[in-house]
């Protein structure tokens, strides 16, 4: 029963579900408030009557379908991670009482008013593609494959990338790594995927050269997650399991350093993990190094097409170019390299002109 109940609570992600009731409400709301924009009003008329006939002609699948659409935006509201691919259940019902109504009205529909009624109904389905085709049309929009090609360019020759941006990096870096075959040389590790104990057998395939780096502190802490996983236990030792993750980073990043390798994060890493080094800018990324290293690296500026305004990943990606840029700025400056700096520091402002850091930054540099 433990076993199932971990199961159907998802516990790998323990800390994003049922956080709190404040979340539940907010996306409540937020469902709510994004269902015309999803559906438009004819159609949402539509599914209203759709639910009236079935409580009418089948009460029971009319039960069915309130209680997948109840559980599905249940679990949604409940994940505290925005992602509307999570209301799939609840938009799905709302889809089938529209089609009841739909197929009543065609059915019920009589001679001279058969073709005006089926013509309203075919007018308002095409309603929602027509309404959404702005938001969803994504064929111009390159906004992750520039990110992550950027990220990617930043690394030196066999590097090692520490992650937490799945969405925007770690995904589609599976794909230009596996798929284009581009930067095949780097290994790319996501810190939310290593507490999933597949992600473990993915590294052994892809990247065999970095497991061997640390494998005593990747069996460990392999082992600790697959007890997590199976164990009937109710308190699990979460401390244990962030030790395990610490030794393993550690591990990772002396062996690689040690054998020549660049090791670089991305800015969203706990910073925790990474305070005994320096972190220096280079592209979108930080490389690791002694505090006491005097190695130069080399900046790099990114490029991206024009940002699209419907990729809810815009305003992130946005910030992340402009601190890119910030960065590097701030480390020409320390290098003495004003002009240079100058530079840089208004091409962020460029790309994010809200940026006060910045803004008074560039005040103490400008003669």
């Amino acid at each position: 029963p433990l076993a199932f109940w971990k199961h159907i609570t998802a516990a790998q992600y323990g800390q994003q579900m049922f956080s709190s009731f404040e979340v539940a409400w907010r996306k409540t709301v937020q469902f709510t408030l994004d269902l015309p924009a999803d559906f438009s009003w004819p159609v949402l008329a539509l599914a209203a009557a759709g639910t009236a006939l079935l409580a009418w002609r089948s009460p029971r699948l009319l039960v069915f379908s309130i209680l997948v659409f109840a559980v599905g935006l249940f679990y949604a509201i409940n994940y505290a991670f925005d992602d509307p691919n999570f209301h799939l259940h609840p938009h799905f019902m709302i889809a089938l009482w529209t089609g009841v109504a739909v197929a009543a009205a065609s059915n019920l529909a009589r001679g001279a008013w058969r073709f005006p009624v089926r013509t309203a109904c075919v007018v308002a389905v095409l309603s929602v593609p027509v309404q959404n085709f702005p938001v969803m049309d994504k064929s111009r929009d390159t906004l992750v494959h520039d990110y992550a090609r950027n990220v990617l360019e930043s690394l030196d020759s066999g590097a090692v990338l520490f992650t937490n941006e799945y969405e925007r990096l770690g995904s589609p870096a599976f794909y230009f790594q596996s798929v284009k075959g581009f930067r095949e040389d780097a290994a790319v590790l996501d810190i939310i995927l290593l507490g999933n104990p597949w992600y473990y057998g993915y590294l052994e395939q892809q990247v065999p050269w970095l497991v061997e780096l640390a494998q005593p502190e990747i069996t460990a802490f392999r082992n600790e997650l697959e007890w997590f996983f199976s164990s009937r236990n109710t308190a699990p030792d979460s401390t244990a399991l962030r030790a395990g993750l610490a030794a393993m980073f550690n591990a990772i990043v002396e062996n690689a350093r040690a054998e020549g390798r660049p090791v670089y994060v991305t800015g969203g890493i706990n910073p925790a993990m990474i305070e005994q080094f320096q972190h220096a800018p280079t592209g979108m990324v930080f490389r690791l190094l002694d505090p006491d290293d005097t190695t130069r690296v080399p900046l790099r500026e990114p490029r991206f097409a024009p940002l699209p305004r419907h990729n809810r990943l815009t305003p992130t990606v946005r910030s992340d170019y402009a601190q890119a840029y910030a960065y590097q700025g701030a480390y020409l400056a320390q290098w003495g390299d004003t002009a240079r700096a100058v530079e840089f520091l208004e091409k962020s402002l460029e790309i994010l002109p809200d940026f006060p850091d910045v803004e008074g930054y560039l005040r103490e540099l400008r003669p």
